[in-house]
């Protein structure tokens, strides 16, 4: 119906809804966005006592910290092992004592016995 049909040309239509700007930054504007005055889920760096991180960061991106809160379960963590590993050392002392070792106890035994070795 023009001179562009009798062409050949197809004739470009504008898309039906305008399409949005988008680029990579919109995804990690969050990131970086301060928070709110007086927001309540801060927690202070004791690095370099920087405050704008949330709760859920778990290290400081600033000077690379950890959070109190990631703290706090990494020691808790550490303290259940070392309960874990106490009581198994006890055991493992009442089973000698008794004369009733197991496999596993031997097992271990050879194993620090071969981390003492000076001539590995």
């Amino acid at each position: 119906s023009g001179p562009e049909a009798q062409l050949g040309v197809l004739k470009v239509r504008p898309p039906l809804e305008p399409q949005a700007e988008c680029n990579g930054s919109c995804f990690r504007r969050p990131l970086y966005a301060l928070p709110e005055p007086g927001a309540t889920k801060l927690w202070e760096c004791s690095g370099c006592r920087a405050q704008n991180f949330k709760i859920s960061d778990e290290v400081c991106r600033q000077c690379g910290s950890k959070s109190p809160s990631l703290l706090a379960r990494e020691d808790c963590e550490r303290r259940r092992q070392e309960r874990e590993r106490r009581h198994q050392e006890k055991a493992r002392a009442e089973r000698e004592e008794n004369g009733t070792l197991t496999m596993d106890d031997m097992r271990l035994a050879y194993e620090e016995g071969i981390d003492l070795d000076p001539f590995k």
